[in-house]
């Protein structure tokens, strides 16, 4: 999981230490753990730059296809 949201290198870090980007890539990991049939995506995103935004949407569009999850926004 950690491979696919790409936070390998920071795995050293405290969550104040990352980006908004980089929180909502890891609020997005510890949603997919389990592999839940759907996923409530309920998080604040506004906050998030149009690349974040557009990075975290891929990881969410990527559990659909991969995972065949259901994700609620």
């Amino acid at each position: 999981m950690i491979d696919t949201v790409d936070l390998a290198d920071r795995l050293g870090h405290k969550p104040t230490e990352l980006s908004g980007g980089r929180q909502q890539r890891v609020a997005c990991a510890r949603a997919q753990m389990s592999r839940p049939d759907i996923v409530f995506a309920d998080q604040h995103t506004g906050d998030l730059d149009s690349r974040s935004w557009a990075e975290l949407r891929g990881l969410l569009r990527h559990s659909v296809e991969e995972f065949g999850q259901t994700i609620v926004m």
